[in-house]
């Protein structure tokens, strides 16, 4: 587990930063008044997550452990995305309970009123249960994708 401390680092790192993501995203209003436009505003966190796996990535190059290929690139965003998945229930805990705790109603109404879903719907989809689950599909597939990219075109 040593090896991966690095690893565990970045996943720690970014696991915080999408706390600090939603905490802007509510004080811009995309909580509340601008939640229509949360959704395209929240693809932006990507870019934000890219370079912070480059970052990573570099650290872990530059502490020559090993020589940095596509291979030990998804690998090592695979550890990163692991760290980020068992914290994410926490992680939307914090930002649902006391970051944006009146997010969910919000994006009932907005979806409901923008005819998105129906009124028996909308509730499913916008709970904690759902996007606690949501947010442990994705950060491994994406990590250890971005890693993989990102590590070949590094050099050594």
């Amino acid at each position: 587990m040593s090896e991966y401390i690095t690893e565990i680092k970045w996943g720690l790192i970014l696991t915080a930063s999408s706390i600090c993501w939603a905490l802007l995203e509510r004080l811009l209003g995309f909580h509340t008044t601008r939640i229509a436009s949360h959704s395209l505003f929240s693809y932006l966190y990507i870019l934000v997550a890219i370079i912070l796996y480059y970052l990573a990535l570099r650290e872990i190059r530059s502490a020559d452990r090993f020589r940095m290929d596509w291979r030990q690139g998804m690998i090592s965003g695979i550890v990163i995305g692991l760290v980020v998945m068992i914290l994410a229930p926490l992680t939307q805990a914090i930002i649902h309970q006391f970051i944006s705790p009146d997010y969910f109603s919000n994006a009932i109404d907005q979806a409901i009123n923008a005819g998105y879903v129906s009124p028996d719907d909308a509730p499913k989809y916008f709970n904690l249960s759902s996007y606690m689950m949501q947010s442990m599909i994705i950060p491994m597939p994406f990590g250890a994708l971005v890693s993989s990219i990102l590590a070949s075109f590094m050099k050594d």
